[in-house]
């Protein structure tokens, strides 16, 4: 719980100052992936924060790891972690190529929707394969994670959202930055000499 206000207290200010700084629809288009002044300082900012809270993620697990090679009590939180980390790389050259939207639809004529399905299933088959693992962590910041990442998916496909790009935006890096915080809570257990947590009756 700490954790979870730690992350998103400031998230939250930050978005909201976000919004204030761009208050038409137009401006808080922020995930757009480029930058211009003339146009408006934020454009862009938020979706420079998601592929930064990716490379974090990335890097978390990279640690993880390594810290873990070696030690064989630690086998099954290297595999979740090596596991997130090819996740967190798909996710950042999502973002960084915009492979979703409007890559995936221009060369194949699906919608979006059908990729991210796609990734929703990786991570299914992630979280079923690692669920003894993940329940060694402190899954409930995971579970915030999803629930985040699945409101920006309710949002971009669901009709009639009001600022429905601003929610978005916002929904998907709150998403990143609790999958962030995860990979960085479990990357410090691996680190810890302490033994995983036993699950009895």
């Amino acid at each position: 719980m700490v954790v979870v206000v730690c992350v998103y207290v400031p998230l939250g200010l930050l978005l909201v100052a976000a919004k204030l700084a761009a208050p038409d629809q137009h401006a808080s288009a922020l995930i757009e992936p480029h930058f211009d002044p003339a146009d408006s300082l934020t454009r862009g900012s938020l979706w420079v924060a998601g592929l930064a809270g990716w490379v974090w993620a990335a890097a978390a697990c990279l640690v993880g790891v390594l810290r873990a090679r070696g030690r064989p009590s630690r086998a099954a939180s290297a595999r979740l972690l090596a596991g997130a980390g090819l996740l967190t790389l798909l996710m950042l050259a999502d973002d960084l190529f915009q492979l979703h939207k409007p890559v995936f639809p221009d060369a194949t004529g699906l919608p979006s929707i059908v990729l991210l399905a796609a990734y929703g299933l990786a991570v299914a088959a992630w979280v079923w394969s690692n669920r003894a693992a993940i329940a060694d962590t402190d899954a409930g910041v995971l579970l915030v994670a999803f629930a985040f990442f699945a409101l920006w998916i309710l949002v971009k496909v669901g009709p009639g959202v009001p600022g429905r790009t601003s929610v978005a935006a916002g929904a998907k890096l709150c998403g990143i930055a609790g999958w962030a915080a995860y990979l960085t809570l479990t990357c410090w257990m691996v680190r810890s000499a302490a033994p995983p947590r036993s699950h009895t009756g």
